[in-house]
């Protein structure tokens, strides 16, 4: 169990600069400030911070694999799935597209001009 808290105006610190963060740095520090504490110190930095626990042990997961940061934030696929695949009946010809009348006439002649 953790014996001794950080003083109330550097947890405020603490909490002020987490929250500037983004989310991989923010797991990061979390792990970090918990690990500093050692048994305990999850749960005190959980506290303060207001994550979850799940958020310090991967972050102490990412720090142990000597995980190389990149230019990402979040995992590739977290985005929205492309259109073809959610959507049935939808190929890459543009004569499937389903446009006003007057539009589909004028993206049809750019097409045609390109190919």
């Amino acid at each position: 169990m953790l014996q001794e808290r950080y003083e109330e105006k550097i947890e405020m610190t603490m909490k002020t600069f987490f929250e500037t963060l983004s989310e991989k740095d923010r797991r990061r520090y979390a792990a970090v400030e918990a690990l500093k504490l050692g048994n305990g110190g999850q749960q005190y930095i959980c506290e303060i911070l207001g994550c979850d626990p799940r958020t310090v042990r991967r972050g102490t997961v990412e720090l142990r694999e000597d995980f190389l940061p990149d230019d990402r934030i979040r995992q590739l696929g977290g985005c929205r799935k492309k259109i073809t695949e959610t959507t049935e009946n939808i190929g890459s010809s543009h004569t499937k597209l389903k446009l006003p009348h007057t539009l589909r006439n004028y993206v049809n002649s750019i097409i045609n001009a390109i190919i």
